[in-house]
């Protein structure tokens, strides 16, 4: 019989905990509680049996929180976190518990069993300082055991504390590897795969692009149980983020084969297809998914999300809203409600989470990064400035925590990527004083052309100082050329250059040479999706009538959408454009449209005001506009700045440097 895994109100999956004496019982509550009744939350005072329907179908460890159903003489019927019934003589009141433990300890104060009971109790009732206490006191009467620092791992977990998540839970897998210290195959699996886990966060949170660590882990606890659902999905979750949706998928299905009621495998299947571009199958593994559990936040952002990509926009928008009603289960369901509603623009709503991240996990990488973000978007410039300092700070926090001294060997480099990012958003603020002093700082410390040199001609850019901006560019763009084969990605930074020099020459009124640095781009990546939009626009809409070339347009939008699957709302918009400058206006309608059911905010605006005009059948011609890649200049929009998984130094003076 296994032990059941709990849910949102056990919060850390625990066992009954072993003295050398063996397992250690709580003593039956006293008279003086208060009977329990349906709807209270009530403690489980020692492991005890769940039964369903008659029969024993697992175990609810001491500590645990549950829903109480129902009374009927001495069984309890529960509901949540899981259904069935329990002894009602092994739970109190979640009022009366405390007290009950207590003066268990002060009867016994070694008893390792009841501290662990206590620690999980305030867990559950979100006070991580004293669970954390009473898990180390345990620790400390029983030192070696696996379990218990199994359970200080997953309470760090939940307070986003994931450098010290992964060192307990380092251990804890450590401590159970070795078949000869008698750890059954199931925990031995769920000790790995709680390492995994917090592998898979930091991989996403760092942004270091690499999931091997957090694979082999769950490859591991597939070896010591090859029925583990959780590692199932954990390493279907390792493919889907290095694109390899095949093997993502077989682990997804086997985890549904072995657990069809599994909200979060059917929910995991729907982005699996959606990243897939199976969008029917996609929405009908997540209505599967909101049928098992429809509090599922990441459900129902997953299904706006295929809505979306269907053109399916009020469809998208009520999935989006229900998703915003739901109270988020953890601080990191409320982290990636917020991620998204970053990228749809709701601002508003994502701080909203982001400050109840920030107050109970003042650390938190990610939260500090989004809630930037956030406020980059609404144009809150100083506040953003604040939040990506601390962001900073939080990145060398946990990089420290975590104990990742291979990343520590990056600060450097990471460093000068903080103060380009600081430079970006002055230049947002038109604070260019400001990043031109930040620009100083990376000079002093890097020769890299793209650190130096581009900076510094995005700065005149924004001052509108072209002439500066351009010949600045052009040494960039020289400089690159002899360092191929001794950069890493040199072809990236080469588009990159061109496609800025591409803008100041653009903003110079030099077509022919925004045509030839685009052209230039393209020799290097003809499936790039930056210079094929870019070219595409330049042949749909450029004032030179000589320069315009409807097919030749249509055929750079097209592959430009598909690099992007066709998703991405500025690529359609320039299809649109493309088709209307080929005299198409059926089609350009038919694009423009869709381009305003992917857009948000202003974008989706300005895009409005075309449909009108292709209606008219009057193509559209435009001054300046190029498309900038990721490592765009001041002019790019606010909420397009890219954030995830920022470096962290404080923002550095002279002294700061290693």
């Amino acid at each position: 019989m296994n032990h059941i895994r709990p849910t949102a109100l056990t919060i850390v999956l625990a066992c009954s905990v072993a003295t050398t004496s063996g397992v250690v019982v709580a003593d039956p509550p006293g008279k003086a509680a208060r009977p329990l009744e349906p709807g209270d939350l009530a403690v489980v005072v020692q492991s005890t049996k769940l039964h369903r329907d008659n029969q024993p179908v697992g175990v609810i460890d001491g500590g645990s929180v549950v829903e109480v159903g129902g009374v009927r003489g001495l069984r309890l019927s529960i509901r949540k976190p899981h259904r069935g019934e329990i002894s009602a003589l092994n739970a109190l009141p979640l009022a009366a518990a405390e007290g009950f433990f207590s003066d268990r300890l002060l009867r016994n104060p070694n008893d390792v069993a009841t501290y662990v009971m206590r620690g999980q109790m305030h867990v559950y009732s979100r006070d991580y300082k004293r669970a954390i206490a009473d898990f180390k006191k345990a620790i400390e009467l029983q030192p070696g055991d696996g379990q218990l620092d199994f359970q200080v791992g997953m309470t760090w977990l939940e307070v986003e504390r994931l450098g010290l998540a992964r060192v307990h839970l380092e251990t804890a897998a450590t401590r159970v590897r070795d078949k000869r210290n008698g750890a059954p195959a199931e925990k031995r699996a769920r000790f790995l795969t709680a390492k995994a886990n917090v592998a898979l966060l930091l991989a996403r949170d760092l942004s270091t692009g690499n999931y091997q660590v957090p694979k082999y882990a769950f490859m591991a606890a597939l070896q010591a149980d090859e029925n583990d659902v959780p590692a199932r999905l954990g390493l279907g979750e390792v493919h889907l983020a290095n694109n390899r949706w095949g093997p993502a998928l077989v682990e997804i299905d086997k985890a549904i084969e072995l657990d069809p009621d599994n909200a979060r495998a059917h929910a995991l299947r729907g982005k699996a297809l959606i990243d897939k571009d199976e969008l029917d199958a996609a929405l009908a593994a997540l209505d599967r998914a909101l049928e098992l559990d429809e509090e599922s936040i990441e459900a129902w952002l997953l299904r706006a999300r295929a809505h979306l990509y269907r053109f399916e926009r009020e469809a998208a928008d009520a999935d989006f809203d229900r998703a915003g009603l739901i109270e988020p289960r953890s601080l990191r369901e409320r982290l990636r409600r917020a991620e998204v509603f970053n990228e749809v623009q709701r601002f508003d709503e994502a701080l909203q989470d982001l400050d109840v991240v920030i107050q109970r996990s003042p650390k938190s990488l990610k939260g500090r990064t989004l809630r930037a973000r956030a406020k980059l978007g609404l144009e809150r410039y100083d506040e953003a400035i604040t939040e990506y300092v601390e962001a900073f700070r939080s990145y060398r926090s946990l990089v420290d925590e975590a104990r990742l001294h291979s990343l520590r060997k990056t600060n450097r480099g990471r460093s000068i990527a903080q103060r380009m990012l600081l430079v970006r958003i002055y230049l947002q603020k038109r604070d260019f004083a400001k990043a031109l002093e930040i620009w100083e700082q990376i000079k002093r410390v890097s020769e890299h052309p793209m650190a130096v040199g581009l900076t510094r001609s995005r700065i005149a850019a924004a001052q509108e100082n072209f002439a500066e901006a351009l010949e600045t560019a052009n040494q960039v763009v020289e400089q690159l050329s002899q360092y191929q084969g001794k950069i890493e990605k040199i072809d990236e930074y080469k588009i990159d250059a061109l496609v800025h020099r591409a803008m100041v020459k653009e903003k110079l009124g030099d077509y022919a040479g925004l045509l030839a640095d685009l052209q230039a781009g393209q020799a290097i990546d003809r499936n790039s999706a930056v210079v094929n939009n870019n070219l595409a626009w330049l042949r749909a809409t450029c004032p030179l009538d000589e320069l315009r070339d409807g097919t030749a347009a249509v055929e750079y939008a097209t592959k430009a959408c598909e690099a992007r699957l066709f998703r991405d709302a500025g690529s359609i918009d320039t299809l649109a454009a493309a088709y209307a400058e080929a005299g198409d206006f059926a089609q350009a309608v038919q694009w423009q449209q869709r381009a305003v059911g992917l857009a948000f905010g202003e974008d989706q605006a300005r895009m409005s005001e075309r449909v009108a005009l292709y209606r008219e059948q009057r193509p559209y011609r435009e001054d300046n506009r190029v498309e900038m890649g990721d490592d765009s200049d001041g002019g790019v929009s606010a909420a397009a700045v890219p954030t995830e998984g920022l470096p962290t130094d404080a923002v550095p003076t002279d002294g700061d440097e290693e």
